[in-house]
């Protein structure tokens, strides 16, 4: 079955509590994967003590890396969004650019130099030479590869990401019922040209072969955009922009492949990337092979090795047995008092040790970086009260909330961006903070109290709403700590379960009065994070003009996000522009409470001291090569 498209109003729309992809789960055996795996796990046979079958002489480039993971999807660039796949995928392709070690920071990889005109519609991208793909392909990259690949973004019916090209990226292309000056989506009349290519393909609405991307020269690829967009090194760096030798698979018309789908997708994928996949390993294990021709510094391991299991439980049983090198602790498992700080760099990132252990019976290497991600209370302005709004917003107390529901395995939250994508960072996050109207360590039940008071809300006076939930843990003892907590205000909040496929239905009609939300925001961008909360966004979930928002502060917030779209340029101008938007669309919803942010979810990865693994960016640890991952004597 090809991965159903996403378009972004699809993807954004139709979550109701979203599976959050943390990029540990898949990787390391996470039970909130859906991936798993009925084999029988096979006994341990690496532990400490047994036998090395991947130790290196002198001359070896390295020992591998071992993880566990419940097993990939796919090895598509394209069709990959389960963090298992995502996981391989980051290992054996390249983009434009990359975020090195999940840094969202975007440095160039495949480009040796990007060029920007007309006002920032026009990229022209000039590649690095001696890069070449691996065997059996054997050849080195040409434009005409980037051509294909962002073709097959746009267009294959396996791609899941189509959204990231057309819409966050926005290159100028067709869509049936617009031309290709139109590609907003807007209406018009359908043109001669996407009726002659329906016959050949549309995807999605795309109509294949209108992508403004064309190779000018044997290494140089010019795009054209709609309009500007200064987060387009960011968005180049989605592993979904892997790219792949052209003509590869056949599933774009005119190219009739020269692998199958399914061979290219499950056992012979080609890319450029610093590692090849090994199809010659155990029904019980994945491998990608460090490739000592890659273009750039040669991986530090021999490879990266996945023993499979069918959830984190049985991973953990593995890990600690001595059977991988680096994994997550598991809920289950987890202790937070386990936890020794011992450094924090500028952007946040802890480092320190876990345990100790059992069985290894010492404390283990431990880092943690904090995602792309918001948790957060959805509260529908049309059903809910503000001042309901309000009191419930004092009545949450996100530090506690961190601790209790998520065993500090989250942060607290005061702003729907997270912190790596505010602007100018972390510090600058934290600053902006301190004027958060509510509190962030502590429930104002008096604040609540007078908030509803003033409203004419009474004992004999009350309001009742419900907080309904998909039957996660995460959403279900969020509501149940939200009921519990305003049990002394004149709110009679119930709390009730219903399907995943009910709740999004639910949520699309506006038919919720309170949920639980978790969402990734997957090109590390604040325009994704406006995209989603600001008013009259396309993509947008939460009606600021219903009846009950605030008026003023919806205002504000579409003002805001109008602004921000309209200073896309690179310059320090537009960027204080877009850095006051954000903070305007953040300060009107702690004035509306339209969406209540609580936690920012952490990742966490331990591993034995012979492993030196640097520390993770906030993209996190599945979109890491681990090229720079040294592996020591295991004894």
């Amino acid at each position: 079955m090809p991965t159903p498209p996403h378009s972004r109003r699809r993807f954004l729309q139709t979550a109701g509590t979203v599976a959050l992809a943390s990029g540990l789960a898949g990787c390391f055996g996470d039970d909130d994967s859906p991936d798993t795996d009925d084999r029988t796990t096979p006994p341990a046979t690496h532990g400490p003590g047994s036998s090395d079958t991947d130790e290196p002489d002198d001359e070896s480039p390295g020992r591998d890396l071992r993880l566990v993971s419940t097993g990939y999807r796919t090895l598509d660039p394209v069709a990959a969004s389960d963090p298992a796949s995502v996981a391989v995928v980051s290992k054996l392709y390249e983009g434009l650019t990359t975020f090195p070690a999940g840094v969202p920071d975007p440095e160039p990889l495949l480009a040796e130099q990007i060029d920007v005109t007309d006002a920032g519609r026009t990229y022209q991208i000039a590649l690095r030479d001696g890069v070449r793909f691996h065997e059996p392909v054997d050849r080195e990259l040409t434009a005409e590869d980037v051509v294909y690949s962002f073709e097959r973004l746009a267009a294959s019916e396996h791609s899941a990401h189509r959204s990231l090209l057309l819409d966050d990226l926005g290159v100028v292309h067709e869509r049936v019922g617009t031309s290709a000056s139109d590609a907003s989506g807007s209406a018009d009349d359908t043109t001669a040209e996407a009726e002659a290519t329906t016959a050949t393909g549309v995807a999605d609405g795309y109509v294949q072969g209108s992508l403004a991307v064309e190779a000018v020269g044997d290494r140089t690829v010019e795009l054209e955009l709609v309009e500007p967009c200064h987060a387009a090194a960011s968005i180049l760096a989605h592993p979904a922009f892997g790219v792949v030798p052209a003509g590869i698979v056949g599933d774009l018309s005119g190219h009739t492949g020269e692998l199958s789908y399914e061979t290219f997708a499950t056992q012979s994928p080609v890319g450029t990337g610093p590692f090849r996949f090994d199809p010659d390993t155990p029904d019980d294990e994945f491998r990608v092979v460090a490739r000592e021709s890659y273009h750039g510094e040669t991986p530090a391991v021999g490879g990266v090795r996945w023993t499979r299991v069918p959830d984190a439980e049985t991973g953990y049983e593995r890990a600690v047995a001595g059977d991988a090198d680096a994994f997550r602790v598991p809920d289950a498992e987890y202790d937070p008092d386990d936890v020794t700080v011992v450094t924090i760099d500028d952007r946040g990132r802890k480092t320190g040790k876990y345990g100790p252990v059992d069985p290894v019976g010492e404390p283990l290497d431990y880092q943690q970086v904090c995602l792309l991600a918001t948790g957060y209370v959805g509260l529908n302005p049309t059903r809910v009260p503000k001042p309901v709004r309000r009191a419930l917003a004092y009545a949450v107390n996100p530090t506690a909330h961190a601790t209790e529901v998520h065993r500090e395995r989250a942060a607290p939250a005061v702003h729907l961006t997270p912190p790596a994508l505010f602007p100018s960072g972390r510090d600058a996050a934290i600053d902006h903070g301190e004027s958060y109207p509510f509190d962030v360590s502590e429930s104002r039940m008096d604040d609540a109290r007078k908030e509803m008071e003033s409203a004419g809300y009474n004992p004999a006076n009350t309001v009742s709403v419900t907080f309904t939930t998909d039957g996660g843990e995460t959403a279900v003892r969020t509501a149940n700590r939200l009921r519990d907590t305003v049990r002394g205000l004149p709110v009679d909040l119930s709390v009730e379960t219903v399907t995943p496929a009910a709740l999004r239905r639910r949520r699309r009609t506006g038919e919720l009065d309170l949920y639980w939300a978790n969402h990734e925001f997957t090109a590390p961008t604040a325009e994704q994070v406006l995209r989603l909360f600001a008013p009259g966004t396309d993509a947008g979930i939460v009606d600021w003009h219903a009846g009950g928002a605030d008026a003023d502060s919806a205002e504000r917030a579409r003002e805001a996000w109008t602004r921000f779209q309209r200073h896309q340029r690179d310059t320090e101008t537009d960027r204080q522009v877009r850095a006051e938007a954000v903070r305007d669309v953040e300060e009107a919803n702690w004035q509306d409470v339209v969406c209540l942010p609580v936690v920012h979810p952490l990742s966490e990865v331990v591993s034995y001291d012979y492993v030196d693994l640097s520390a993770t960016g906030a993209t996190g640890f599945a979109r890491r090569t681990l090229a720079d991952v040294r592996v020591g004597p295991r004894d």
